[in-house]
C-alpha cells in the first residue's frame, strides 16, 4: 500500500477502502463523481438486503467472528441494513440519536433504534469521513465537506437548514462544553505522493495540524508536526471528558505501518506527534509491551476510559496482506484492557469510534454497529463513511 494511501481514502470515504485490502488510488477516490455515488448507492443497498435477509441470528457473524472468554460477546444479534425494511431494534432502554454522513456524501439524522432515515441535513456536497460531531445541546452537527484542493468544516441545524462554513480542516471533534472545535487542517489532497503534490498546476507541500479552534472568536491554537520528523496523517480526533486532552489516532508514519494513539495534553503539548518523535506533552497509549499489538483508532468514554480499534501485529499485516487481528476493546487511559466488546472482521477497517453514556458506536466497512453498555454490537444500517451520537437525544 502506497505511503499514506489508506489514511487519505479513510477521510474520503471511500466504499473501497473500506471492503477491501487492496483499495484504489486515493485521488480517484478523493474526486469520486456521480457513477461512483450510484455506485456506492447500489452496492450499499444490495449488502443491507442481504443483511435484512438474514433475519435473527446471523447478521453479526457476517461482519465479525465470535470471540471466547467472559467478556467476549458472541457474533448472533438480529440486525438489518438500510434497504431491508424490517430493521431490528437494538436491545436496551432508551438510546440517543445518531447522525451519519452516506458514501454519497449527504449527512443525515437516523433514527438509533431502526436504523431509518429520519431526516436528511444535506444534500450531495461531497460530504466526507471519518468524523462527524454535534454539539453537547445536540442542536448543531459539524462535518467536513471537499472543497477544491483541500476541505472545509461547515455546521448545519440538527432540524434542517442552510450549512454554514466554518474554516478548512477535516475531523470535526467539539468539545465537551460546546466552546471549542478541534480538527485537522492539512493542505494535502491525494496526490501522488503524501509529501507533494499538484493542484490547479501548482505544487504544493503537505502541511498537516491539529487545530483547536475558538467558536465564538474563531482564533485557534495550532500543533503542528515536529520539525524534521516523519509525516503522521491523523485519522480521528477524540476529546477528553474534561476537556483537557485530545486524542489523536494518528498513522501510518511515512515510509512505515505504524499507528500510533496519542493524547495530546492541549495546555503543555507544542507538536502532534508520538514520542519516538521526541515531543513533549503528549501520551504514547500503547498495548502491552511485546504484544505485537498496536491501536488503529480510539475515542473516550465518557469516564475518561478509551474505546478502542485493536490490531495485530507490529507489521501491521501478515505476509498475504490480511490483517491477523482485530478487536474493539475498551481500555484505561494506560493502556490496560477493560472489557472486549467484539472482535472485527480481518478485511474490513473499523472507524468513527463514537462513545456516549452508556453507548458506543463504530463503522465496519460502511456498516454501522452499535452496542449498550459494551454488551454485544449489533449491525443497525449500512451504506456510512461517519457516525456519532447525538448527545441528550433519546
Amino acid at each position: 500500500m502506497r505511503e499514506n494511501e489508506f489514511g487519505t481514502e479513510l477521510r474520503t470515504g471511500a466504499y473501497a477502502v473500506s471492503t477491501s485490502t487492496t483499495p484504489t488510488a486515493a485521488a480517484a477516490i478523493r474526486r469520486r463523481g456521480d457513477q461512483r455515488r450510484r455506485r456506492n448507492a447500489i452496492a450499499s443497498g444490495a449488502l443491507a438486503f442481504l443483511l435484512g435477509a438474514g433475519g435473527g441470528g446471523v447478521a453479526y457473524a457476517s461482519f465479525s467472528h465470535p470471540v471466547s472468554g467472559s467478556n467476549s460477546p458472541s457474533a448472533t444479534g438480529g440486525a438489518t441494513g438500510r434497504a431491508s425494511g424490517a430493521p431490528a431494534a437494538v436491545p436496551g432502554a432508551s438510546r440517543p440519536g445518531i447522525v451519519a454522513v452516506t458514501t454519497g456524501g449527504q449527512v443525515e439524522v437516523l433514527n438509533s433504534t431502526t436504523g431509518v432515515v429520519a431526516a436528511t441535513l444535506t444534500g450531495m456536497q461531497d460530504a466526507i469521513g471519518d468524523e462527524v460531531a454535534v454539539s453537547p445541546s445536540g442542536q448543531t452537527v459539524y462535518f467536513a465537506a471537499r472543497q477544491d484542493c483541500g476541505d472545509k468544516i461547515e455546521s448545519v441545524p440538527i432540524g434542517g437548514g442552510k450549512a454554514t462554513a466554518i474554516t478548512s480542516g477535516v475531523l470535526p471533534a467539539i468539545s465537551p462544553d460546546g466552546t471549542e472545535i478541534a480538527f485537522v487542517r492539512e493542505s494535502y489532497s491525494g496526490g501522488p505522493s503524501e509529501i507533494s503534490y499538484t493542484c490547479g498546476g501548482v505544487d504544493q507541500t503537505k502541511k498537516a495540524e491539529v487545530v483547536v479552534r475558538d467558536l465564538a472568536n474563531g482564533s485557534e491554537q495550532a500543533y503542528p508536526a515536529p520539525p524534521n520528523a516523519l509525516a503522521w496523517p491523523v485519522s480521528h480526533v477524540s476529546w477528553s471528558p474534561d476537556g483537557e486532552t485530545l486524542l489523536v489516532s494518528a498513522g501510518p508514519a511515512t515510509g512505515t505501518q505504524s499507528w500510533d494513539l496519542l493524547a495530546l495534553n492541549l495546555a503543555s503539548a507544542q507538536y502532534y506527534a508520538p514520542l519516538s518523535a521526541g515531543t513533549a506533552g503528549n501520551t504514547d497509549i500503547q498495548p502491552g509491551e511485546g504484544s505485537g499489538n498496536y491501536y488503529r483508532e480510539g475515542a473516550y468514554l465518557p469516564d475518561g476510559a478509551i474505546f478502542v480499534n485493536q490490531l495485530c501485529c507490529t507489521s501491521s499485516t501478515s505476509s498475504n496482506g490480511t490483517v491477523m487481528s482485530s478487536l474493539l476493546l475498551e481500555i484505561t487511559q494506560s493502556g490496560q484492557q477493560v472489557k472486549q466488546v467484539a472482535e472485527g472482521d480481518l478485511t474490513r477497517d473499523h472507524t468513527s469510534l463514537d462513545a456516549t453514556k452508556g453507548w458506543l458506536l463504530y463503522l465496519s466497512g460502511n456498516d454501522l454497529f452499535v452496542s449498550d453498555n459494551g454488551a454485544t454490537p449489533v449491525a443497525l444500517s449500512s451504506g456510512f463513511i461517519a457516525a456519532a451520537w447525538v448527545p441528550g437525544a433519546s
